[in-house]
């Protein structure tokens, strides 16, 4: 068994993640199936490889860690192609091409139906709360990041990613205006 396969396994079934685990990698590599490079599936596979609630490095520590488990496996400019990708999914913001499914990839649970939307959002809180915040915090935090997301002219980069713009408004809408419905509500 390929011991890279082994290692993101392991890292993506660790009982504290409840939303980046290997459930979210499963449905990222499904649904962009062969339209996806080579360089694009990789980066799905490493792009929360690290993920320490909180952190601010986790991106960087992932393209790190990209590059260390792919060198002599692959060539030079497909791993910088990985990692160049990995670390546009911290902002979000493609500065690449092939960065823009991968984004909108990671991003398309934001147009979940609500029920589901809002099962997403407690995983991620439950990743945070209470190990790297308290849930004020949290909610303060992601409010924040959710209004910077619809103070973007676009959500998505790709037509691909067209149809998920409007209900992922919809949904931050509602999160960055109001608080959480409670479960089952909505």
């Amino acid at each position: 068994m390929d011991p890279i396969i082994l290692e993101l396994t392991r890292r993506y079934t660790d009982p504290a993640r409840s939303y980046h685990n290997l459930d979210h990698i499963a449905r990222m590599l499904a649904t962009g199936g062969t339209s996806l490079s080579d360089a694009q599936t990789l980066a799905v596979w490493f792009h929360d490889a690290v993920y320490e609630p909180g952190s601010g490095s986790n991106e960087e520590d992932s393209a790190a860690l990209a590059a260390e488990m792919l060198a002599g496996r692959i060539g030079g400019e497909v791993i910088d192609e990985v990692c160049g990708i990995i670390l546009d999914t911290k902002s979000h913001v493609p500065t690449r091409e092939s960065s823009k499914r991968v984004i909108d990839l990671d991003l398309m649970g934001l147009a979940d139906p609500w029920p589901a939307f809002a099962e997403t959002y407690r995983a991620v809180m439950a990743e945070f709360v209470p190990n790297a915040c308290d849930e004020a915090t949290f909610i303060a935090g992601n409010r924040e990041v959710f209004a910077g997301f619809l103070a973007r002219e676009r959500i998505f980069h790709t037509d691909w990613g067209r149809p998920f713009e409007a209900p992922a408004r919809r949904n931050l809408g509602v999160l960055v205006g109001v608080a959480l419905p409670e479960r089952g509500a909505g």
